[in-house]
């Protein structure tokens, strides 16, 4: 899995060096979502809670552990690409392959069982479905914080800088997730 996105875990959450070379080790090494969260589990019990780095790392863990499942051999972004390539003895179904592509204007399946996703398209289209679901909310969620009754604090220059707090590497990592999920539902 090759997608450009920092997964150094934070040197504040895990100080010692060699502990946090065991946690890249044993993500690396997990093969399903059980083992992903043992993982994530001990690490909060023995660190406190979870990091946006480590939450990074597992869910780079998720889309690795999910694509060999699936029976991919490559996950890599080129730019505004992403570039799913299967094993030669991948057990794919044609027909959900299929429906997958047709379903999608942003999918390309190319011979020799590579699949291109226009990542750009892609969050546009999941953009579009986010707004429809916030339109059909009867409460925004800034309606919300303000009606709550309590003061909170406000937002922060980061918080400020990056859209709905979500780090462009984070947005990146889910929807790849997302993608290769229905790809292999029903798996």
């Amino acid at each position: 899995v090759n997608l450009g996105v920092e997964l150094r875990i934070d040197e504040n959450y895990i100080v010692e060096e060699n502990q946090r070379l065991a946690v890249y080790r044993r993500v690396a090494a997990a093969r399903n979502e059980k083992e992903l969260s043992m993982i994530l589990a001990e690490l909060e019990d023995r660190y406190g809670t979870i990091s946006p780095s480590v939450v990074r790392l597992a869910q780079y863990g998720r889309i690795r552990a999910l694509a060999n499942h699936i029976g991919i051999e490559s996950v890599e972004r080129e730019r505004h690409l992403l570039i799913l390539r299967f094993k030669d003895d991948a057990p794919v179904d044609l027909a959900r392959l299929v429906s997958f592509v047709e379903g999608r204007p942003n999918v390309t399946l190319m011979p020799p069982g590579v699949i291109r996703v226009n990542l750009e398209e892609n969050q546009r289209a999941m953009a579009s479905a986010s707004r429809q679901r916030l339109t059909a909310q009867s409460t925004s969620w800034w309606t919300k914080r303000a009606t709550a009754g309590q003061v909170e604090k406000g937002f922060t220059k980061n918080q400020l800088i990056r859209s709905d707090g979500i780090e462009e590497g984070d947005k990146l990592l889910e929807n790849v997730h997302a993608l290769l999920t229905e790809l292999s539902h029903g798996d």
